[in-house]
């Protein structure tokens, strides 16, 4: 009977200490602490003085006035390129083969040309034909003054379907100039011909002017004979 009351005793005590155990366990447990998740960095947007450099300028506006002489011009240019034909002032001629088409650097400019470079020569020749007023004697002094010094001077008269053709050439150091207001004298070119052929139109002349280094115009003078004989009455005003 004492064995079985100590038997009981026992397993009450291990009960006990069982369930406190478990209990104090259960109760004082916690979930364990988790880090804190760390921010994501976010990519930095082109935004500030960085983005303002590359953002590029808004295009100019043109008024309509402008936009018409663009267009004007723009078509002239594709017309001049596909029949090599020019009509200005009551005066036409035909551009000869192998002289290349370009969009004119002035509104004053009817047409321009870039002539293929002699062998030798580290330039190409150029070509511009304007419409203007002004005698024969003041464009021609115009043009010497366009020179260093006095240049050597040639000029001809030619009868071509009616009309008396003024066919000249000035041969020295060029003092070119982008564009003919631009101040300062301009940058020395040395051996250089200008050759013009002026051609009487019906309000003033038009005005055919090329120049470049001496051989690539020597080579190209035939070419300006030609344009010369092509010249003819026009219905463009």
């Amino acid at each position: 009977m004492k064995s079985i009351r100590t038997l009981l005793t026992l397993c009450a005590v291990a009960t006990l200490a069982v369930s406190t155990g478990c209990g104090k366990s259960d109760s004082t447990a916690t979930a364990p602490k988790t880090a804190p998740l760390a921010a994501t960095p976010t990519a930095k947007t082109a935004t500030g003085s960085a983005a303002a450099a590359k953002t590029p300028a808004a295009p100019k506006k043109l008024a309509p006035a402008e936009i018409k002489s663009a267009a004007a011009r723009s078509k002239a240019t594709r017309n001049a390129i596909r029949s090599r034909k020019v009509s200005v002032d009551g005066v036409s001629f035909k551009a000869p083969l192998g002289w290349r088409t370009e969009i004119p650097k002035s509104q004053m400019r009817v047409a321009q040309y870039r002539l293929p470079r002699a062998k030798g020569d580290t330039a190409d020749g150029e070509v511009s034909v304007i419409a203007a007023g002004g005698t024969v004697e003041a464009n021609i002094a115009r043009w010497k003054g366009q020179f260093e010094g006095t240049p050597v001077l040639k000029r001809k008269d030619h009868e071509v379907n009616g009309k008396t053709i003024t066919w000249v050439e000035l041969e020295g150091t060029f003092l070119y100039k982008e564009r003919m207001m631009a101040p300062g004298p301009g940058k020395k070119l040395e051996n250089y011909i200008v050759r013009g052929i002026i051609i009487p139109g019906r309000r003033g002349h038009v005005f055919v002017k090329g120049w470049g280094p001496k051989n690539t115009m020597t080579e190209q003078r035939d070419r300006f004979g030609e344009l010369m004989k092509s010249v003819a009455a026009s219905k463009v005003k």
